[in-house]
């Protein structure tokens, strides 16, 4: 016996998968997407968190450097209490501004650690620059860019096209199979052999995949 599959159902079956695979690659892209550009994120804070921490050191070293001064002319009667107490606050207000980077700074590092999932990483100097090799391009520039290359989008496309040619296999799923079967034996009482062929058609009468034609034609 064998069943025949007609109205291209095996073809379509398999259209329906290739784009599920489709679908299921973009996605993947645009996962593998995302965790670089969580990485490229926290790497370019722990450089801005390094930069302002060198710039903090260089402030309270001048404010050190302030002090100093102002307390020297303040002795040298060529400058007013006013003037030393100001200097202080300024040289206060810079230890704090270093404390406030140095947070941030390991705060920054812990973050890129989870990122790339080395939680025992230490910091340590990165190469780079805040202000190189900067891309310079425009608004519409970026926008076609993000639409032609998105693997979002493309996984979009692609689920949409698996629910065209899902609808497209849920209309033929009415035909009829062929249902084929033959037979040979051989009868001892009057030494015939005796050959049969059967073919059997379901006839679609009250199921003709009514609610599967709509919900395929839905999900388009």
């Amino acid at each position: 016996s064998q069943q025949f599959i007609t109205g291209g159902k095996l073809e379509l079956n398999r259209e329906v998968a290739a784009r599920e695979v489709a679908r299921l690659q973009r996605e993947f892209a645009a996962q593998r997407q995302r965790v670089i550009n969580d990485v490229r994120i926290a790497y370019f804070d722990v450089l801005a968190a390094q930069r302002s921490r060198e710039l903090a050191h260089a402030l309270v070293k001048i404010g050190n450097e302030g002090v100093e001064t102002a307390e020297a002319l303040f002795q040298a009667k060529e400058a007013s209490r006013v003037d030393a107490l100001q200097a202080k606050i300024e040289g206060q207000a810079a230890n704090i501004a270093l404390q406030n980077a140095e947070n941030r700074y390991y705060a920054t590092w812990r973050s890129l650690a989870a990122v790339i999932a080395v939680p025992g990483m230490q910091p340590r100097p990165l190469s780079g620059s805040l202000e190189d090799g900067l891309p310079d391009r425009s608004f519409d520039d970026m926008l076609a860019r993000l639409i032609s290359e998105s693997p979002q989008i493309s996984a979009a496309w692609a689920e949409a096209e698996r629910a065209r040619w899902a609808l497209s296999r849920a209309r033929v799923e009415p035909v009829p199979n062929l249902n084929v079967q033959g037979s040979v034996q051989y009868d001892n009482a009057t030494n015939y052999t005796i050959a049969g062929l059967q073919v059997g058609v379901p006839l679609p009468l009250l199921n003709r995949n009514q609610g599967g034609i709509r919900e395929a034609a839905a999900n388009v």
